[in-house]
């Protein structure tokens, strides 16, 4: 048991400097050296989550040919990202916050539940539903 308190001195400090998206996303950016250039479907959906629509835009406007077209149909990790990106193409490029706001909240929940964290978890807004319009 010697890594509990690791874990809770450690650990949890860092976790806990992390109470919103921005933060998250910034020492996301600055400490993974591909997240500015690899990953380009993570990082439309953190564009857009984020409220960076313009930026989610033109990420959207290279990749939807991609899953429109349905070049792999057999590659596990391409329908997954497709069955991602397809739901927020449509609301993204009408700017449609509401929509992409709903679409976000249903994931996050969905994740909560599987992974059966919903005693401990409170819904807040996303910086999209916070950023101007």
């Amino acid at each position: 048991m010697d890594a509990i308190p690791i874990i809770e001195v450690e650990a949890l400090s860092h976790l806990r400097a992390f109470d919103d998206l921005e933060r998250w996303a910034a020492c996301y950016r600055e400490t993974f050296p591909i997240a500015p250039t690899g990953f380009p479907e993570q990082r439309l959906l953190l564009d857009i989550a984020l409220g960076n629509l313009q930026v989610a835009r033109e990420q959207l406007t290279e990749l939807l040919p991609h899953f429109r077209e349905n070049k792999h149909p057999d590659q596990p990790i391409h329908q997954y990202m497709r069955r991602l990106i397809l739901p927020v193409a449509e609301p993204l490029l009408s700017d449609d916050r509401p929509a992409l706001a709903a679409i976000l909240h249903g994931w996050e929940s969905d994740t909560i539940r599987a992974a059966k964290l919903e005693p401990y978890w409170a819904p807040t807004p996303f910086p999209l539903e916070r950023a101007p319009a």
